[in-house]
């Protein structure tokens, strides 16, 4: 039996227009071969559906389809989705318009007249179904692919931190989807330690990180250059817990100004998480200010982290620590110990208004990724404001997912305290870097950095 193919080369060279002619069937277009009406229905090719997507695929403009207008207009940069989106559009248009021909009175009286009626009607009929059956698999392919290059176009990051409560909008916005909303997809890597947020970075492991201005400027000065992008808490939150049975020996005064309340540390021994850390730095800065000598009226120990101090203070192996909640709220709802100092709340001015924990990723990755790093800024911003507006929603989250073994009563304490810390622009300033220096002027380490914008630091990201 020979078949005649220019169906199949018009549908491959583009002419889809002359290819499905409505009204033109098979038998019509090719009457010299004196078909039987079911040879003609057998003999005619399935269209190609894979030439006309190449074809199309290599458009610059879409076909002036007025109905097509509003598929397009999200999606214009997706040249495959508009592919098959254009052929699953025109074959429905084209098999409604053959069986609209089947019963088009004027139509067939034409065929009545050449004889060709029932072959013709056949002939429409069989390709209007294999252009449906088409239109089906095609849509199911779509919606799938669809689905999975939606997915994969988010571009990934990485935050590596401690799991601590100020980075309350990181884990919220996982939670919640916020960043996936924003345009990136995060996931969250536990540090033992800040000391070890640089090296996530530059090791590749992690794209941002969270520690304070001191954790990165010395590295910078090696040549490894860091980008600040957000400043996440304006505040120093660290308190002051002190084991009650040393201040009963000290004659503890709550109501004494902080300088004397500091007092309370002579003799005792102070644990940190590693010389050089916040915790070393703000403990020797209370020491100063209440007059003591760091070096000779006060030993300060190395424990490693949040929880290494807190088992240490609860067994008596130190006697006081500062970290930021949850910590130091559980050992004196425990009755250990008492906070002394309540940086969380404010308490002490010098330390409020400061950039004190930074977000921070290397330069080369913010001059790359502009994009979803500006994504990543304005979640952690979105993050922090849906926070305020619902706590009891976000402290079930925390509780659930990332502070398992934290009373809900003392996360709620902690979260209430934490809080008001946390910047909802992350806007540096002239003055909150000041206020962080003069803190280790205080301790006799003034630092050597250039604070120029754009050096290390950059308000670009939090811009909306």
């Amino acid at each position: 039996m020979k078949v005649d193919a220019s169906i199949g080369r018009e549908w491959r060279d583009g002419n889809i227009e002359k290819a499905f002619e409505p009204g033109l069937g098979f038998a019509r277009r090719h009457r010299s071969h004196r078909l039987q009406p079911r040879d003609a229905v057998r003999s005619a090719p399935p269209p190609n559906p894979t030439n006309a997507v190449a074809k199309c695929l290599n458009m610059d403009t879409i076909p002036d389809f007025p109905s097509l207008n509003l598929v397009f207009r999200a999606r214009l940069t997706d040249r495959s989705t508009i592919s098959v989106s254009l052929f699953i559009l025109y074959s429905i248009r084209t098999s409604i318009q053959s069986f609209a021909s089947n019963t088009n009175p004027a139509m067939e009286r034409s065929r009545a007249r050449r004889g060709t009626a029932s072959c013709e009607r056949r002939n429409d009929r069989d390709m209007a179904l294999r252009m449906l059956r088409w239109v089906f698999v095609l849509l199911t392919a779509l919606c799938i692919a669809d689905g999975a290059a939606s997915a994969q176009q988010l571009p990934k990051m990485v935050h590596a931190g401690l799991r601590t409560l100020y980075l309350a909008p990181v884990f919220i916005g996982i939670d919640r989807g916020i960043f996936k909303a924003n345009g990136v997809e995060v996931t969250y890597q536990e540090l033992e330690s800040g000391a070890l947020s640089p090296a996530a970075l530059l090791s590749g492991q992690a794209n941002v990180t969270s520690d304070e201005i001191l954790g990165i400027a010395p590295l910078a000065k090696q040549g490894k250059e860091f980008m600040m992008v957000y400043n996440l808490m304006d505040r120093m939150t660290m308190n002051l817990v002190v084991r009650n049975d040393a201040l009963a020996k000290a004659g503890y005064d709550p109501k004494a100004p902080v300088t004397q309340r500091a007092k309370a540390l002579k003799g005792l021994t102070i644990g940190i998480t590693r010389p050089g850390a916040p915790t070393d730095t703000y403990s020797r800065y209370f020491l100063v200010m209440a007059g003591l000598d760091p070096a000779r009226d006060a030993t300060l120990m190395q424990i490693g982290g949040g929880g290494a101090l807190n088992a240490a203070f609860r067994s008596g192996r130190i006697d006081a620590f500062m970290l930021s909640p949850p910590f130091p709220q559980e050992a004196e709802r425990d009755g250990v110990g008492k906070i002394i100092i309540n940086n969380t709340a404010g308490e002490v001015p010098e330390l409020t208004g400061m950039s004190y924990i930074v977000l921070f990723t290397t330069k080369e990755f913010a001059e790359k990724n502009k994009p979803a790093l500006r994504s990543y800024v304005h979640s952690i911003q979105d993050a922090l404001k849906w926070i305020e507006q619902n706590r009891e929603e976000a402290l079930k989250l925390l509780g659930a997912n990332w502070f398992k073994n934290s009373k809900p009563e003392t996360l709620a304490l902690s979260f209430d305290a934490l809080l008001p810390s946390l910047s909802t622009t992350g806007e540096f300033t002239p003055a909150s870097f000041k206020k962080f220096l003069d803190v280790y002027k205080t301790i006799g380490e003034p630092v050597d950095i250039d604070l120029t914008e754009g050096k290390l630091w950059t308000n670009e990201f939090i811009k909306r």
